[in-house]
């Protein structure tokens, strides 16, 4: 099994496109990831190269939080807090002596209460809690409650409050320099904030029949990339969305699948010409492997890096299939098993040697070919 490894660091400028939900687990049929057509990542994947990023380091849970501080270069010590990141995905809304508890609204048995349920809650805190504010909600169930001290939550009535365990706030590590373009509300523009880069919050809403929020994502970043910004991170959650949208699983399958083919076209191909027209490296990536469900695991996620011929030199041709046999697209998770791993996006993938000999193995599932191990020598 492959292990991170060390490696020289992408020059200025880059762009980071983040498939948020894009990659899913490995299992006995292909991924959504697998099954699209996207022409745009193949060019990519043809002019450059492709590992896993591994973006939830061993000590850190698997969440959202933990995803975006590695996105964005950094791994903490311990996790970050999420009250301050709450309030920071949601515009920087306290004040210099206040601190923010992360109240989740449950039921009994743990799951997230209904929305009347939630807003019962927050009625009794804002008639209990005299020396706090009700800062705003996330995710539906998440109340976000600020003061300059910890508030002693009220007991409700077939309601648990629990808030969320505070953790590290960390230093300023970014500057303007970098800039992060994502939907209002994202986790990643809330860890962006705290780490100094600056924000570009677009409005998730759909406006019209066709979804006009890959143009909004493309023309922000493009704009930051011809203004001189040394890295631009752009982050689309549709491929979240689309995994959470229906309950029939072939109908999921379809719309993630579809979604992924629009952001090839919508997205990928136009930061694919600008990177072109300015000299810039382009990585594209997901956020953590997830179930069909869109639920979180821990794992590595496809990695594709392109740029100059001067930074990315290839090698090798890539492997053909024996004849009558096809392989997986190189940029899926199938196809990475024992691909290199790095834990930065902005890390520069190791070369691997494709002319090693391997063997074949032709899947009972897909009856596609795929490659096994290495032939011991």
């Amino acid at each position: 099994m492959s292990s991170p490894t060390s490696s020289p660091q992408l020059p200025a400028p880059r762009v980071v496109l983040v498939l948020a939900g894009a990659a899913g687990e490995i299992g006995e049929t292909a991924t959504a990831l697998e099954r699209a057509r996207m022409p745009q990542l193949g060019a990519l994947v043809a002019a450059g190269r492709v590992g896993r990023l591994r973006t939830v380091a061993s000590h850190l849970p698997v969440n959202d939080t933990t995803a975006a501080a590695a996105l964005l270069g950094t791994v903490p010590p311990v996790h970050l807090d999420p009250g301050a990141v709450a309030s920071e995905a949601l515009g920087g809304l306290l004040a210099a002596d206040e601190s923010c508890t992360l109240v989740e609204v449950v039921d009994l048995l743990g799951d997230p209460a209904p929305a009347l349920d939630v807003q019962r809650a927050i009625d009794a805190m804002h008639h209990q809690l005299s020396w706090h504010r009700i800062v705003g909600v996330r995710n539906g169930h998440q109340v976000l409650v600020a003061g300059a001290a910890e508030p002693r939550l009220p007991e409700i009535d077939g309601l648990h409050l629990r808030p969320a365990e505070h953790g590290l706030l960390p230093q300023r590590q970014l500057d303007h320099g970098t800039v992060v373009v994502a939907d209002e509300g994202s986790t990643l523009l809330g860890v962006a904030s705290l780490l100094g880069a600056r924000c570009e919050a677009v409005d998730p809403t759909r406006a019209e029949r066709h979804d006009p929020v890959p143009a909004r994502l493309r023309e922000r970043a493009i704009a930051s990339l011809l203004a001189g910004a040394r890295t631009v991170v752009v982050e689309t959650r549709a491929p979240i969305q689309a995994r959470r949208g229906l309950r029939e699983r072939s109908l999921r399958d379809r719309t993630l699948r579809e979604c992924l083919e629009h952001l090839d076209r919508e997205l990928i191909g136009p930061l694919r010409s600008a990177s072109a027209w300015t000299g810039s490296c382009l990585s594209v990536t997901a956020d953590m492997p997830r179930t069909l469900l869109g639920e979180p695991v821990r794992g590595e996620v496809p990695l594709v890096i392109s740029g100059p011929r001067a930074v990315l030199v290839t090698g090798h041709a890539p492997m053909a299939p024996p004849p009558g046999s096809s392989l997986p697209p190189r940029h899926c998770e199938r196809a990475l098993v024992d691909a290199p791993i790095v834990t930065s996006p902005f890390a520069v993938v190791p070369e691997r040697d494709t002319a090693a000999p391997r063997r074949f193995r032709r899947d009972p599932v897909t009856g596609g070919t795929t490659v096994d191990e290495l032939i011991p020598g």
